[in-house]
């Protein structure tokens, strides 16, 4: 195989000073806190946030490949938070690794067992809403164009804990649990539907992998051979699993 490995090594030192790439901050303003910070501040189903705050962060994924549905995910060198916006093309509004500003307060911090979003404060039964569209840019400064990507955190499943919920990170050396499937499912009149397919490391560990039916691949086949993934942390049903972002499936080839 072409000099990939499957020993995971951690991201680099988030001091480093390549900004294109990094998510590394150093000039805060006094109402600017960390993305870790203003999850602390979820302290039920609905958090109102109150305060004049900020949280500064570069944008992860978008609905640029299908994957997430009027929803962005920032983060920034602390962690990584999903925002509901009442928009559809955002990633003509808010571009891949663009930094933003996020203006929080009168939004709403909403809790779905231990994942986080941020939105406006609910009308109904949900914790949070989608923030309307006239107000997107209220509540968002877009501070700089798109840059580099950001490097994703490698990780190995065994390893996945709270800490990376929100957050891009990659994992190789996988396999597909049931070889010869497509990404996603099809219903009874063969539109695609939002899927959950398994893959297995060379530890045999597995993890569930969330695919949106509007993702651009959702009709390709998975790898027949070893891949490796890139996306967002999630957790559901009692365990952590990955949203692919950025179309990020790298199959690994041999010579």
């Amino acid at each position: 195989m072409r000099g990939i490995s499957c020993l995971m090594i951690s991201l680099a030192a988030l001091c480093a000073c390549d900004r294109a790439s990094k998510l590394d901050y150093q000039e805060q303003r006094p109402s600017e806190i960390s993305i870790a910070r203003l999850r602390a501040e979820a302290v039920g189903v609905s958090t109102i946030i109150r305060d004049d705050i900020s949280v500064r962060g570069r944008v992860t994924a978008n609905d640029a490949y299908g994957e997430y549905y009027k929803a962005v995910v920032i983060e920034d060198a602390s962690g990584g938070i999903e925002i509901e916006l009442d928009a559809y093309a955002l990633y003509a509004m808010l571009p891949l690794y663009a930094e933003v500003t996020v203006h929080c307060q009168g939004l709403a911090i909403g809790r779905y067992g231990r994942m986080l979003e941020l939105g406006a404060p609910p009308a109904g039964e949900y914790p949070s809403d989608r923030i309307a569209y006239g107000d997107i840019m209220k509540y968002i400064t877009l501070r700089t164009e798109a840059s580099a990507p950001v490097e994703p955190q490698n990780v190995q499943i065994a390893l996945l804990d709270d800490s990376h919920i929100g957050r891009t990170v990659r994992i190789g050396c996988l396999h597909a649990a049931v070889p010869g499937l497509c990404w996603a499912d099809t219903d009874y009149e063969g539109r695609y539907v939002d899927t959950q397919r398994r893959v297995v490391d060379a530890d045999g560990r597995s993890i569930a992998v969330s695919i949106s039916a509007n993702a651009l691949y959702a009709h390709e086949p998975m790898p027949a051979g070893e891949f490796s993934l890139t996306g967002i942390v999630e957790y559901h049903s009692a365990e952590y699993t990955l949203r692919i972002t950025n179309r990020g499936i790298e199959e690994v080839r041999e010579q």
